[in-house]
Formats: C-alpha cells, structure tokens, sequence
C-alpha cells in the first residue's frame, strides 16, 4: 500500500500520529543482544551500529556524546587529561612533569607512574558513575601523552613533553602508555592517546592556521618515530590529530597521516580524535573548506573519527549534500564503540576487574611515595664544586631560603595537573628536613615577573563583616544565577574554596552560584595588585572597582587583575561572586604588595645566614598551552635578585625550578658553588 502526501500540514498530521508507533516499533524491534559479554566486542558493535539512525550516529561522533536511552547507551563525555596525574577532576597524586621524569631515563618508572594514574583514573570514575556524574573529566580515556619533539625551547608546551631525542620520547612514552592501559586480557584500566599527530611543536598563536613542511628525512627521523613506537609496541589505542596544517592538509583531517600512514601502514586500529576545535578550524582558519558541512566531511573521511567540539553537528547536512556516505561514518562510529567496550562502559560492573578498584587509593602513602621517588630522580644536578652539597646539619646552622618559586606552589605544578593533597614547596621541604637543627630564614625577594606576580589568598584577618566578625558573609545559591532565597547563608573566613568532588552541601551540587559580602581592611598602605582566580566565572568589586574574568573556563583556572592603592586600617567595600557547573569548583580571591621592597628583605637575611638557597625559574604562568617565550633568558627582576644575593658574600645555592630551558650565563661564570637544578615543578625538598 502506498501513501500519498499531499501538503506540509497532512505530513505534519501523519507524523505526529504516526510517531509514537515508530517509537515503540523501535523499542519493540531493538536487540539488545550487543550487551552479551561473551561475544566479541565487533560481534557487539555491529549488532549495536545496525539499529542506530544516522542522528545517534552523528551524536556519539563528538566529545560530549549524547545518551541513547532506547539502546540504554549512557551519555559519555571523552575529554580526559592525566598528562602527569589524573587532572582536573579534584586531588589526585601530582607527578613530576613529563620534561623532568624523562631526566629519570627510567623506563620501568614510567611504567609504574601510568599504573598508577590509571589506578586513581578509574577509582575516580567509579565514584563518577555511582554519583550520577558522566560529564567532562569523568571519563576513561586520556588525552595523553604528549609526545611531540621539543625543539624550540621557548615553546609554551615543551615541559609537556620528553624533550628533544624522538628515541628517548618513543621508550618513555610507551612505558608510560602501557601503565595507563594495563595488561587485562580482555578491557583496558584506561585508554591513552599519542598526540599531537604530527609535525606539531609551536608556535602557539599560529597552531590554529600555519601550514609546516619538513624534509622527508626529518619528518621519518625526527616527528614520526615516537608515535609509530607508541603504535606498533605499545598498541596506544587513540591518536590525537594536531591543530597545523601539514603540507597543506589539516593533521586533523590529513589521509596521508590518518588512513594511508597511521591505519595501513602503521596496522593501528583504534579511534582517531581531533584537537580540540581542530575540524572547526577547517572552515574558520585554515579556510580549506568553504562550508560547515564540507569540514565535517573532510575530517570524517580524513580518517578522523571524534571530534572534540561540535563541527560534525554537521554531518546531517553533508551526508544530504552527498558529500560523505554513512558507509564512511558508520566506521568512524564502530570504532567508538568498540573503544566504549574496551572500556566496560557498556558491561555489568561485576564484569570489570577494575571497577573494584577503591577511592581509598587516590593520594594514598603508597602513591606519594612514588611521587616522590619520581621527583628524587628527575633531579639534574649541573655543578657541585668542592662538594658544597650535601649540606652538613652539624656545619650549617641558619639557611636563608629567597626566591620567587621558594615558597609558590603553583610554580610545582605545570600544565595539566591534578590538585595534591599536601604540595611540599622548597622551603616546606627544607623546614621539614632541618626540623629544629637549623633555623631557616625566609624571603621572597621578588617576583617571577612584572607580568606574573606571586599571588596569594588574603588571609582571613583582613576580612571583617558588617556586624564586625571576622570574615564575609557568603550565600550560597542552589543555581548559577544568584537568584531567588539562598539556600544557605555562613561566615566564610576568606575565598580561598577548592571544593573538588566533594559538594558544598547536600543540597548544593554542581550548579550553584556564591555572593560573598563584607569589609577589606589592609595592614599596611601601599600599592596592590588584586585578583580573582577561578575555574568558572568570578567577580569581585571593591569601592566600585570591578575584577572579573567574565564566564571563566571549565578547564583550568583563570587570572583576572586590578591594582588599587589601599590605606591601611581603611574599611573598603567588598562583594564577590562566583558561580560554577562542575564538580571541581575553584574561587580564590588573591592579591600581592606591589611596592613592598622585597629585594632588601631578601638581602638582610642572607646577609644573617650561614647559606643560601635561591630557587628561581618560571611558572605555568609563563610558559604554558596558548604562549610561548620570546627568549630563554632568566627574569631580568629575578637575575637582578641573584646578583644582590651574591654580592652579599655568603654561599649560594642556585635552584631552578622551570619546564623548558633557561640561559643563566651570568650564574655559571660567577659562582663557584653553583648547583642549578631543573624541576618538572613538583614538590620535592631543595637538599643535595
């Protein structure tokens, strides 16, 4: 029998009649047999891919992927980070950067560091999924390693990686990656991803549209053989494209690279995933692709089979303007399930041995205990003329510990990174080495840059509410707006809050939103600089002077800064707001003395000390994803502190904690006693 329609309205009629029958036609005809366990996991995934319409095809192709109910697949966000820990998704053990463990060249270390992050990644998806959390950074696939080749040491993103010896990049990384995907016979602990595919080392404000070409030799010699390592001995099970262009195709979009090199030659068979905005970056930057559509297609056939971002939302459109066929897709989309199974996201949880793993296990002794065997042997020991180090307790007897990454927790993170439970700066490492042997003298000296001051938390005491105790007033709302009745009113101390997973309260979760209230009352006068600090968006307006960083991010905290003169003893007007939709909600309100002489402070107590260690370098804030240094010389702020230091007489101690490398030619043709070391900015105790 054949239907006839005549007109939109009755097509509209019959559709709506018609409808719930196709819906229940579909529940009614779904074999749900792709949930047998003991089939194979391509048995499953062809069975599960034959029921899917084109629209839930297209809905698992990018990051965030939609759930589908009626085939009880669960939603499923992809984008994971572990880069040196599990990050982002609240504490986590914080290993070594990736540039700092490669000075180890410990294989067997590397190993047990992915281990071990694979452990604390699935202790902390177990906890996701049993609170109903399935959003960003709850996932178990980890966009890491980052195995380009660090060739220009002023780039940004260098202290992510192995360093500059393709050979050493591919062993580490190996290690690395066959720790975090574990040796089951049958499901991985996580899945690791090689990125960025290929020819990607900087710079960073073009990554998003230059074109780069290389010699043949070097692109099989220096850019390609780590990641060919990764895939052929220790079968990494996602390849992340790069942003460039390469040789006038998108890495993430590239058939050379993606199906010819990668999937024929190389034998990988797992998925493929875009940076992040990369297939976007078709259309808007690189300009290879005159229309949406065209780009979603270009990156499906490219050989690219998720896409971090939205761009294949337009895969609809291209498979009706024939440019993409559902054949092609419906590979892309097979791959992701598989990897799904892998996984056992779509298997009883009895039926996964890691699933048993306990939240008891993140941060635990054990773990830290390798974190700090890490840090010991990633310490790179330069110069020790006449054996100053180490330090004898019954010769010393006062250290005098300057420098603007002495006491900076920050500093001892890099990018990427999981929030220790207890970081241990050089100066607490050396407090807690001395004990009450020693007296340990401290001073900041100054600060990494003009452009990076050292920002803390305004401590409670300078707080005051209106009734005249101690702190701010904070209401706290159940939504993001700020809107309606509180659901709860406290005295807060000061906003130093970094709630990770756990909920302000039972009744505040994820999506909530802070209005704090009270008087800033300084000290000391001077010239400040002010700054709020957040994961997602946060203001805060003193005398009618606004500090904002507008919506903030969902992935790493943000700066936004103000000076103010302040007088001391003056009560200034405060009110602050934050709002945040996730689990590891960040708000800190900071500030910094900026013409406080710290130089002479600095001087006067080297000037009291038997010797002096000063811990100088750089911070994320200097170097880091989105900027790359001009040059690689030291601060000059910070070598004019070393000089003052030196001049004092008194034996010196140069630490340099810092991710890429830094030219302190004065320093070696001074000093004698010169012992530099380069930190992957973890906490680790500043001793010989």
């Amino acid at each position: 029998m054949k239907v006839r329609f005549v007109g939109p309205v009755l097509f509209v009629f019959l559709s709506s009649l018609l409808s719930p029958f196709i819906s229940s036609a579909q529940e009614a005809e779904v074999d749900f047999s792709y949930l047998d366990y003991n089939l194979s996991f391509e048995k499953r995934a062809d069975i599960l891919l034959a029921q899917m319409s084109l629209e839930e095809k297209i809905g698992q192709m990018m990051n965030d992927a939609n759930a589908i109910e009626r085939l009880k697949i669960p939603q499923y966000n992809w984008w994971n980070e572990c880069l040196h820990g599990v990050a982002r998704a609240g504490h986590a053990t914080v290993f070594p950067q990736s540039i700092s463990v490669a000075a180890s060249f410990n294989k067997e270390l590397m190993f047990e560091i992915g281990s071990v992050i694979a452990d604390e990644a699935r202790a902390k998806h177990n906890q996701f999924v049993r609170n109903g959390k399935r959003g960003i950074y709850t996932g178990l696939d980890f966009w890491s390693p980052n195995i380009n080749i660090f060739r220009d040491p002023r780039w940004g993103r260098g202290h992510e990686t192995y360093g500059e010896d393709p050979y050493l990049t591919g062993e580490l990384a190996s290690q690395f990656i066959m720790g975090l995907q574990g040796n089951d016979s049958k499901y991985f602990k996580t899945i690791a991803t090689s990125k960025h595919f290929a020819v990607h080392s900087g710079p960073e404000k073009l990554r998003h549209s230059f074109d780069v070409d290389v010699s043949e030799r070097d692109l099989y010699e220096t850019y390609l053989p780590a990641f060919r390592k990764t895939v052929k001995d220790a079968h990494v099970y996602s390849i992340m494209g790069a942003y460039n262009r390469f040789r006038g195709e998108s890495c993430s979009a590239h058939d050379f690279l993606l199906n010819k090199l990668l999937r024929e030659e190389w034998g990988f068979n797992g998925y493929v995933v875009s940076d992040c905005g990369a297939i976007g970056d078709l259309f808007y930057n690189h300009k290879i692709a005159e229309t949406k559509s065209k780009a979603a297609a270009m990156g499906v056939k490219g050989g690219c089979d998720l896409n971090c971002g939205s761009m294949y939302k337009n895969l609809g459109d291209a498979v009706a303007e024939d440019l993409i066929e559902v054949a092609t897709i419906d590979t892309a989309v097979r791959r992701l399930i598989i990897a799904k199974m892998k996984m056992g996201l779509l298997d009883p949880v009895e039926m996964v041995p890691f699933n048993n793993i306990p939240d008891e296990i993140v941060c635990c002794d054990a773990h830290n205990q390798l974190a700090r065997k890490a840090a010991l042997e990633s310490v790179v020991l330069l110069k020790n003329e006449d054996n100053l180090l180490p330090l004898s307790k019954d010769k010393i007897k006062k250290i005098a510990i300057i420098g603007p990454n002495a006491d900076n927790p920050e500093a001892l993170l890099g990018n990427y990174h999981g929030t220790p439970l207890n970081p241990v700066t050089f100066l607490k490492g050396i407090q807690n080495f001395a004990g009450e042997e020693i007296e340990i003298l401290y001073a900041e000296g100054a600060d990494l840059d003009p452009s990076a001051r050292n920002l803390k938390p305004i401590p409670a005491q300078f707080f005051q509410t209106e009734d005249g105790r101690q702190g701010l007033i904070g209401k706290y709302f159940n939504n993001m707006e700020g809107t309606g009745e509180p659901e709860m009113t406290r005295l807060d101390y000061n906003i130093d809050f970094s709630w990770q997973n756990q909920p302000v309260s039972k009744t505040i979760q994820n999506n909530f939103s802070v209005r704090w209230k009270g008087y800033l009352i300084p000290k000391e006068s001077g010239l400040y600089e002010l700054a709020v600090h957040s994961k997602r968006g946060m203001k805060v307006v003193i005398e009618g002077k606004e500090i904002t960083n507008g919506k903030g991010t969902i992935h790493h905290p943000r700066y936004s800064t103000g000076e103010m003169n302040l007088v001391a003893g003056k009560k200034y007007a405060i009110e602050a707001e934050f709002f945040s939709d996730e689990s590891n909600a960040l708000a800190q309100l900071m500030w910094s003395r900026i013409d406080h002489d710290k130089l002479k402070q600095a001087e006067a107590i080297s000037r009291e000390a038997d010797v002096v260690v000063v811990a100088l370098g750089l911070s994320q804030r200097l170097e880091g994803e989105g900027g790359d240094r001009e040059d690689i010389k030291l601060p000059a702020v910070q070598e004019e502190l070393l000089k003052a230091i030196y001049a004092t007489g008194k034996p010196v101690i140069l630490v340099l904690n810092a991710g890429s490398a830094l030219a302190i030619n004065w320093a070696k043709r001074i000093f004698r006693h010169f012992t530099p070391r380069i930190s992957g900015r973890r906490r680790r105790k500043c001793t010989g």
